[in-house]
Parts: C-alpha cells; structure tokens; sequence
C-alpha cells in the first residue's frame, strides 16, 4: 500500500501522498502513534496512544502552550498544530488564538509557539490539511457573545505568519465540529451547533459543506446531510470519513460514514462506541482511535478503536488516556 497520511478529530486527512517520497522518513517509530493534547479545566497536557500496544494507558508527552478545551489539530507530515479553544474556568467571556506546534519526531520537548490566529473566536473549530495548508473554521469565543465566520488558512512552511482569511460560512454563531479532507483537492465541514454566545442560539445542524482547496476563497458548497443534528467529530481513511457520537443536542454512541465521491447523499448509520460521547478521532490505514470525549455533563477517558473494515460493529474498548478530558488530536503520517 501507498504512504498514508491521517488524522484527526477536527482536522485530518487520509489518502496517498502527492509529493516525492523523498519527503517521507526512512526511519523512526513516532510514525506509529496518534496525538491527543489540551482539554477541559485548562489543561496543557499532551498524551501519546501507541498503536501497536493499544491496550495500554496513553504516554504524556509534552504540553501546548496554552490551556485550552475546544480548539483544532492540524498536521503537516513532521509536526502537529493545535489552535483556538477556550476555558470557560479561566475566560468565559473569551476565547483563545494561540497556536502551539509539536514536533512528533522530538514530543518530549515542549511545543513552539506559532503565529495567532486572527481573531480568539475559535471555539470548536472545525478543520482539516492538505500537503501544503491547514484550515480551522468557524467557532465561538466562550460564552461573551464574541463569534467568527471566518475560515483561516495556516501555511505551513510559513507558521510564524499569521493565518490568512480565506472565505466565511453563513453564520458565525455554528460550530462546525465536525472537519474532514480527501487531502488533495475538498474538505468538509458536518455538522454543528449554536454556542448560545450573547444570547444567540438556534438548533444544531446536521448540514455537510465542502471547501474547494484549489479555489478556497469561494464560498462553501452545500452537500448532503448527517443522520442527525449535532457536533460530533471526524476521522476519515481515502474514501470516506467517519463521524464519532456526538454530546449536543444529547449524547449519542452512534457512529456515521459519509463518502466522499457521494456526498450529496445522507450520511449512512454504522456501528457505534462503547460510550454515547463527542470524541477525538485519530487513525491511520487500518483503524480509527476515538479517545476521550464529551458527554454533555461529564469528560472520560476512554479510546475506542473501530475498524474501517468492520464499521457496523460496536468498536473496540482499548486503553485510556492519562486523564478525563475533551482532548484533541492532531494528524500524523504513517507508512502503510
């Protein structure tokens, strides 16, 4: 098989590389692990789950650079980016900018600090990459009234420059939590929900929208539909992604699989997760990783595995991040 490079809760992208392998390292065993960092009660923490001993408590590794809950992952093929967020403890009426950047080949060193994102209104952003860009999406900046429609742009040979706005989405009251890329040319956004910011709410959405990388100051496409309403989470291999519970507007264990060559259609039911939560997905060709997660009520710390190939089943129980929390993943490369 092909080098595949995967990912993540709120940004990831699975498919075969479009660049010369000389880009991809010969050796070293980080590439068999998945990233999993922040959370709720401003936690900075970093926990590594090795796949290939699955059944064994995460490994802490560093820490971000800002404690936050809510925020995106995003990954080149070397580092991972976490972004946004906010701690609803510490800045009810706020939210954060601050990027942070792992080197997954050094992730016992602590994180750099990267360029801002343009504005603090990145609570439950969506997001996905491709080879060259990670995008974060709309969210919400705690609960002050503060909100973005912006979709920014991260270069990643260039992080230290602030993301760029690239288009918007209809409304900057949606939480688009539910990010997804076939890599090389669409990302989606699935899903969402209103944050109450200011006293604005609505229903949540089950609406999928797709960017087109190649003209990614256009405005969103309207695709199909989830099952149901909500802001669950993404993970995906080359053909489909997968969305994993949700917490809002209940707690839900089911899992659904949109196709990307067919995403006009409803989303189809799968299997489901050992517990009804919203969780971070992270994979690489074979399996996806839902670790943690929110309930509406309660944070755990459970990792779930589901196999692409039997995905109608009810997924794995493996082992358990170091703590409870809302952690989420960032991408990461393996050789298939």
């Amino acid at each position: 098989m092909a080098p595949l490079f995967t990912g993540s809760k709120f940004g990831f992208g699975l498919g075969p590389l479009v660049s010369s392998t000389a880009f991809i390292p010969d050796t070293g065993t980080y590439l068999n692990y998945g990233w999993y960092g922040g959370g709720g009660g401003r936690d900075s923490r970093v926990d590594r789950i090795d796949w290939s001993n699955d059944l064994a408590t995460a490994s802490p590794r560093s820490s971000i650079n800002a404690d936050a809950t809510n925020g995106g992952g995003l990954s080149s093929l070397s580092y991972g980016w976490f972004g946004g967020g906010y701690d609803a403890a510490f800045d009810p009426n706020g939210g954060r900018s601050a990027v942070s950047r792992i080197d997954y080949a050094n992730d016992l060193s602590g994180s750099s600090t990267r360029a801002s994102t343009p504005n603090s209104a990145n609570s439950r952003s969506g997001g996905f990459s491709n080879t060259t860009y990670g995008y974060w999406g709309t969210g919400m900046s705690g609960n002050g009234g503060g909100a973005s429609s912006a979709i920014n742009r991260v270069n990643f040979a260039s992080d230290l420059s602030a993301p760029a706005n690239r288009t918007n989405t209809y409304s900057p009251y949606i939480n688009h939590t539910g990010g997804a890329s076939d890599f090389s040319t669409y990302g989606w956004f699935a899903g969402g929900q209103y944050g109450g910011a200011g006293g604005v709410s609505g229903p949540p959405i089950s609406t999928i929208y797709r960017l087109t990388y190649a003209s990614d100051t256009n405005a969103l496409s309207t695709r199909g539909t989830l099952t149901a309403d909500g802001d669950g989470q993404a993970c995906g291999n080359q053909t489909y992604f997968w969305v994993g519970g949700k917490s809002s507007p209940a707690a839900s264990s089911n899992i659904e699989r949109v196709t990307f060559a067919n995403d006009l259609a409803v989303a189809t039911t799968r299997g489901k997760l050992t517990v009804a939560r919203r969780s971070s997905g992270s994979g690489n060709n074979t399996y996806i990783w839902w670790a943690a997660g929110y309930n509406g009520s309660a944070q755990t710390s459970i990792v779930d595995r589901m196999s692409y190939d039997t995905d109608l089943a009810t997924s794995s129980p493996r082992g358990n991040l170091t703590r409870n929390n809302q952690a989420y993943a960032t991408n990461h490369m393996t050789l298939g």
